[in-house]
């Protein structure tokens, strides 16, 4: 039956103004590591509980409006920075995580002292590994280097490791090298090659 106008009382019969509204938010699907996380595509759009644009911990997310399916547990990117963590099957965000902004480059194996690095040949399998700096390749001083684009675990270059790194190009010859002393990842020496 069409509702006349003005309203009558009746025709509000039903309506609860308390009724908690999501709020979408573009998402990707859920990945099992910050890693997959952070390199995953944001192409799903999903529901919050909370106030804000995007998750925060605490809310509570779903597949549906209508809130009936939580999201399962697993790590899902919101953002070019970072996503949210989910540790159950309730839905729940348990905490933020975050994206570091990396950039890849090609390495050889691990070679021990600074002889000869300039003339140590690409392996016929790249290696890749990822550094915090603005420039191609990491440098000594600022730069830490990532064995992970995610940016979770530094490479760690024991009581003293070298690598040669090499150009986008197929060219076997070195650029340069850099070595890192110890677990922190942090570059403490590097020299390009001539």
């Amino acid at each position: 039956m069409p509702i006349a106008y003005p309203y009558d009382m009746s025709d509000w019969y039903g309506y609860d103004k308390d009724c908690p509204c999501p709020t979408s938010y573009s998402s990707s699907i859920e990945t099992i590591n910050l890693n997959g996380m952070c390199s995953a595509t944001i192409n799903q759009t999903y529901y919050h509980n909370g106030s804000g644009t995007l998750p925060a911990v605490g809310d509570e997310c779903y597949s549906n409006s209508n809130q009936s399916t939580p999201l399962v547990g697993g790590y899902y990117r919101t953002s070019s920075g970072g996503g949210i963590l989910i540790n159950n099957n309730t839905g729940t965000v348990t905490s933020l995580q975050t994206c570091i902004s990396l950039t890849q480059f090609k390495v050889s194996t691990p070679q021990n002292g600074s002889f000869r690095m300039c003339q140590v040949t690409q392996p016929l399998s790249p290696i890749y590994y990822y550094h915090t700096g603005s420039g191609t390749y990491p440098v000594s001083g600022s730069d830490t280097v990532y064995i992970d684009a995610a940016g979770t675990t530094v490479l760690n270059g024991g009581s003293g490791t070298n690598w040669a790194y090499y150009p986008a190009s197929s060219s076997a010859s070195a650029d340069g090298w850099f070595r890192i002393l110890g677990p922190s990842g942090v570059v403490f020496q590097d020299f390009t090659c001539p």
